[in-house]
């Protein structure tokens, strides 16, 4: 009875509520890879790329980005841009930099720089250059561009300046900047300017210095060492050892003015010259020389009278390749002297028998200046000379005396310079020598100094006194004549006017080889 009913009786389904705990495993599966890619993700940081101009230096997988002396960063490959201007460093950064990695995020390269005043970037002489970074919160990106040096914003207060310059020269970035040789501030970079045929430097100084920067404030290049030797001895100029090592510039205020540079006047340019001679106030003024002249090194000295009265700048060979122009600088105090008029030649050491000529050029050739008073008190303004091709004569003459042509067959040893004596004295000069207009005779121009044109009469002789006079005989020997031992050297012509004599007439005399006997004996009194 009991199994009848319960072969009639119907099952119950009940629905039980939740999930089933076979879905736990697949989910803590998802969970967990979810998980590993997301700290694996993490882990692995940020990846941008930063352009750099060379990759001298940055190594893949040793070379780090460096914060506040802890690595950021690591470099983990680097290849050229496309148009192989530059590089690009791929870098990896840490993840929690990634918020810093925005546009005002800045990288520049850290290199040791070794100088007499100590060691800058120390750490990289064992750990290799390193990657700086300063950072900046915001939106994050990918690629940077480095710069060259470290940027002004993280520099101690102070102002920035351009200097121009012809080339670079042993400048370098963290040369000093000096005044009065003492250190004000540095250089922090350089580059081509615009035109590409020149340097721009720029310069940092010192928030506490600022006030020494004049407008009118001239900066040179104390680079090296400057060598000024001449018969008084030789100087030897350096601003510093560290100059000397790693190169410098110095500046200097020859103006009394108090204007200064405000820094606002962001990155005022101002030239550089090459050497302090040529900061000294004064008159610019270009000058024609024959091609060959060795008148073209800069600092080379312009004297009037031996007096140094400025330096050459600099030089440039024209179009023709004929003439070589000199730029030069006069000082302030003989402007006077170089105007309209104004003789300009080479002087440069002459050796020969008689001795040596110009003896303060064995150091080196010089430009000398001479002006005539009439010139000299028109004082016409010029800035354009053109020089002569040799010295102009002494001025043994004045506007007083004569001047007179002598001829002869030859030439023999007469040359322009030599002397005209009498009695041994020198009393003129030889101002040229020429063939005359029919090439027959040679003639000598010459130039008899006041008073002594008075001794020149219608009977004066003239002979040539240069050299040696030998006469034999077979009796008598060798008989061996000569004048004094400063016309034996230099050469010249010599004249006598006897005791009878009349009033000149004539401004043309023939030169005798020699002298005779009674010419020597002749003695007039002539008032002078």
């Amino acid at each position: 009875m009991i199994r009848k009913d319960m072969s009639n009786a119907k099952p119950q389904v009940v629905n039980k509520k939740g999930i089933n705990p076979i879905w736990f495993f697949p989910v803590a599966a998802v969970s967990i890879g979810i998980w590993l890619l997301y700290t694996n993700l993490m882990a692995r940081g940020s990846y941008i790329t930063i352009n750099f101009r060379n990759a001298d230096g940055i190594i893949p997988g040793k070379t780090t980005i460096i914060y506040k002396g802890t690595i950021v960063g690591r470099v983990k490959d680097t290849e050229l841009n496309e148009n192989l201007t530059s590089v690009a460093v791929h870098v990896e950064m840490n993840p929690r930099m990634r918020e810093y990695l925005s546009k005002d995020t800045k990288f520049w390269l850290v290199s040791p720089t070794v100088n007499l005043s100590g060691i800058s970037g120390l750490s990289t002489i064992i750990s290799g250059k390193f990657i700086n970074m300063h950072p900046a919160k915001g939106k994050f990106i990918r690629r940077f561009d480095a710069l060259n040096e470290t940027p002004r914003s993280l520099r101690k207060d102070g102002i920035y300046i351009k200097l121009n310059a012809d080339k670079l020269g042993p400048i370098s970035i963290g040369s000093p900047i000096y005044y009065n040789k003492i250190q004000v501030g540095e250089v922090t970079g350089y580059d081509l300017d615009m035109e590409r045929d020149g340097v721009d430097i720029t310069v940092f100084i010192e928030d506490r210095y600022q006030n020494l920067i004049h407008s009118t404030s001239r900066f040179y290049n104390v680079s090296g060492i400057s060598v000024d030797a001449s018969l008084a001895g030789v100087k030897v100029r350096t601003e510093s050892l560290a100059s000397l090592v790693r190169g410098g510039i110095s500046f200097v205020n020859f103006e009394s003015d108090d204007e200064t540079i405000l820094k606002e006047n962001f990155e005022k340019s101002y030239k550089l010259y090459s050497s302090y001679e040529e900061t000294i106030p004064g008159k610019e003024i270009s000058i024609e020389f024959p091609l060959g002249s060795a008148v073209s090194k800069i600092k080379t000295p312009i004297k009037f009278r031996s007096i140094i009265i400025g330096y050459v700048t600099g030089s440039k060979v024209d179009r023709n390749k004929s003439t070589l122009t000199v730029q030069a600088n006069i000082k302030k105090e003989f402007e006077k002297v170089v105007v309209k008029g104004a003789q300009f030649w080479e002087v440069k050491p002459k050796i020969s028998l008689s001795g040596i000529e110009s003896l303060d050029a064995l150091t080196g050739n010089y430009i000398a200046v001479d002006i005539s008073r009439s010139r000299y008190r028109k004082s016409k303004e010029t800035d354009r000379f053109k020089a002569l091709k040799q010295a102009p004569l002494k001025e043994v003459h004045n506007k007083y005396g004569q001047r007179l042509s002598l001829y002869s067959d030859r030439r023999n040893s007469l040359a322009k310079g030599q002397g005209v004596y009498y009695r041994g004295i020198q009393v003129g000069v030889i101002t040229d020598v020429r063939l005359n207009t029919r090439a027959k005779n040679v003639i000598a121009d010459i130039f008899v100094n006041s008073p002594y044109h008075r001794l020149l009469k219608e009977e004066t002789k003239f002979w040539n006194v240069s050299g040696v006079d030998v006469e034999f005989g077979l009796f008598s020997g060798a008989k061996i004549s000569t004048q004094s031992l400063e016309t034996l050297l230099s050469g010249g012509v010599e004249f006598a006017t006897p005791e009878k004599f009349s009033q000149r007439k004539k401004d043309y005399f023939r030169i005798h080889k020699k002298a005779d006997k009674d010419w020597l004996e002749w003695k007039p009194i002539i008032e002078l």
